[in-house]
């Protein structure tokens, strides 16, 4: 939600776009008629894999048009001087995969390694949550090419190693307490933005050095 509310505060509907999955059809209710939302929210695991499906085919056809005007990125694309016509940013966001990954297998950690692995160039991303990071959800298949991760307050240690790549989220404080792993392998605590009730005014993030963890 933090995120979503992050991205409508910086860009409109005309430059960003959601797809959402929310299987528990409790998590995203408020965006039901955003105009931010690319297609209906989807509910269950069928509908989550049509608009995956979707979003590959997206990124296979704008990667074509890259290819052939010679941009390799879609900021190079969409800056490019005299040009007519701008890529949106597409962000599909799932509350739990978990679910998608039993009942979908290897045909969605496919498509699913294909959009981490390419979708950046053209303006595609994914944010995959999961209550349960086990070995068949966090599969080295589909962490290795989402390099950034985040993980909250887990329950064991070995979790923790599962999601970030080292021990620590079994004693975080919870409410937004968290580790962030990115690209070479650094590990950095940082406190969750807080999105507010009513006119409550909202905290920054807050990134911790390691001494303080």
């Amino acid at each position: 939600e933090s995120m979503l509310q992050g991205f409508v505060s910086q860009f409109a509907s005309e430059e960003v776009g959601f797809v959402l999955y929310d299987e528990k059809c409790v998590e995203f209710v408020g965006w039901e008629d955003s105009e931010y939302l690319e297609m209906p929210i989807a509910h269950n695991t069928k509908e989550a894999m049509a608009a995956l499906k979707m979003l590959e085919g997206e990124m296979d056809i704008r990667l074509k048009m890259l290819a052939s005007s010679g941009f390799g990125n879609i900021h190079a694309f969409n800056h490019r001087e005299g040009g007519i016509g701008r890529f949106k940013y597409l962000i599909f966001v799932a509350d739990e995969i978990c679910d998608l990954i039993v009942h979908e297998g290897k045909r969605v950690v496919s498509i699913i390694s294909r959009l981490t692995a390419m979708g950046r160039a053209v303006g595609i991303h994914l944010v995959l949550a999961t209550q349960r990071p086990n070995s068949r959800v966090l599969s080295g298949r589909l962490k290795a090419n989402i390099q950034a991760r985040v993980a909250f307050k887990t329950c064991t240690a070995l979790d923790s190693e599962r999601i970030v790549g080292e021990r620590g989220a079994e004693n975080l404080k919870g409410r937004g307490d968290l580790l962030f792993s990115c690209e070479l392998g650094k590990v950095t605590r940082a406190q969750g933005v807080y999105v507010p009730c009513k006119d409550e005014p909202a905290s920054a993030i807050t990134v911790l050095p390691r001494s303080m963890r």
